[in-house]
């Protein structure tokens, strides 16, 4: 007999177009997936946006210099001072490069029983001087040496009151030269 089966003949038939279609929809879906995995694939190395906007930077110039920045002197021990009393004490700096150079001095540790001043000068140090007390890690601005040129750096160390006779001042002071770039004088 050829032509159309009955559902009743197929029988044992019925079964394999029934796993057929469910394998023809698991194909669909593993192929929609595929194709939606591929286009996220394709478009997730780039980025589109609403609004773009852009500004024209001036990086300025770059100038390069020799620093060379030599300080002599020998600093004399603080050691069994009263309180109120005051030592001013006198090194030299010489810039020896070929920029002017912006002075800044920071202590390592801020002084319990004394107080630190620093400050640059034309002329000798005087006995007292008028820049405010250095704590750690604060640089304070002391002016500018040129091209060329020496000043006196003047250091001043005071016994505060609490200070006790034999106590001596333990403190490293870094004394930096930066470049001054040409418009950036003070």
């Amino acid at each position: 007999m050829t032509g159309r089966y009955s559902a009743d003949r197929l029988g044992a038939h019925a079964k394999p177009q029934t796993q057929r279609t469910a394998r023809q929809a698991m194909s669909l879906a593993g192929a929609t997936a595929v194709s939606a995995s591929l286009l996220g694939i394709l478009t997730a190395g780039s980025t589109t946006a609403l609004w773009q906007d852009g500004v024209t930077l001036n990086a300025g110039a770059v100038v390069s210099g020799t620093i060379d920045m030599q300080i002599t002197g020998t600093l004399n021990d603080i050691t069994n001072r009263l309180p109120g009393e005051r030592v001013v004490q006198q090194l030299t700096m010489t810039n020896g490069g070929d920029v002017d150079l912006d002075i800044s001095a920071v202590l390592d540790v801020t002084p319990t029983n004394f107080e630190v001043r620093f400050e640059i000068t034309d002329t000798a140090c005087g006995a007292v001087l008028s820049t405010p007390a250095v704590t750690a890690g604060t640089p304070v601005d002391l002016g500018t040496v040129t091209i060329g040129h020496s000043r006196n750096l003047c250091v001043e160390v005071t016994a505060l009151d609490g200070v006790q006779p034999s106590e001596t001042l333990t403190a490293i002071a870094t004394v930096t030269g930066d470049q001054i770039v040409a418009g950036d004088q003070q």
